[in-house]
């Protein structure tokens, strides 16, 4: 597999990945403020999550240039 073809295949990867993240968002139970309050520790995971993910996004084409076809 090229270089190339490798990098368009871990973002794809990272796409799905960050796609589930979304999707397993719980729904509040009712429109009131303690229930969107009681899903601040879910929220908080998954921003840590998505932006995590996001950062290795960033750094995949850096790590793919560091190695060479020997």
């Amino acid at each position: 597999m090229s270089k190339t073809g490798l990098e368009a295949f871990t973002d794809a990867v990272i796409a799905i990945i960050m796609t589930v993240l979304v999707l397993e968002l719980v729904r509040p139970d009712s429109d009131s403020l303690q229930s969107f309050i009681a899903l601040l520790p879910h929220l908080g995971v998954y921003f840590v999550s998505f932006f995590y993910t996001g950062y290795l996004v960033g750094q995949s084409p850096s790590s793919f240039s560091k190695h060479q076809k020997n």
